[in-house]
């Protein structure tokens, strides 16, 4: 985001420092659903594919309609004429844009690569073969 900024010619300013915690924010928020949904679908013994289909029909519309929300929130600053906000505004709508993205197209094919093996892997217990005793660690 930095380096767009530069590029584009945009200053460093409060605004636009608080547009990086928001969105780092606002992306593990969505990351932690998806993941948490992908592993509980897992934990009850579905399929690493079914798991995040379930998981993305589950939290997908809801992350959607958050970001949609947020961004028509933000674009409402865009139209200020103190630069600092009206950067602030545009930069925080575009980056929740590309966190929802994100987390729509890049986190299942991670899920999928890391979550989707039998041994371990998101939504799987160490602990036992079965997972079952009551000391067994979620990962």
């Amino acid at each position: 985001m930095f380096g767009f900024m530069g590029a584009t010619g945009i200053p460093l300013d409060l605004g636009t420092v608080f547009v990086t915690n928001l969105a780092v924010g606002v992306a593990i928020d969505e990351t932690i659903h998806l993941v948490t949904a992908f592993a509980g679908a897992k934990g009850r013994g579905v399929a690493a594919e079914e798991a995040l289909r379930t998981a993305m029909d589950r939290v997908i519309p809801a992350l959607v309609l958050t970001t949609v929300v947020i961004v028509f929130g933000f674009l409402v600053l865009s139209v200020s004429d103190f630069r600092f906000t009206r950067n602030l505004g545009l930069l925080t709508a575009g980056v929740m844009v590309l966190c929802v993205a994100s987390n729509a197209t890049l986190l299942p094919a991670l899920l999928l690569k890391l979550g989707g093996g039998e041994k371990r892997g998101i939504g799987t217990t160490v602990g036992s073969p079965e997972g079952a005793d009551s000391g067994a660690i979620a990962v």
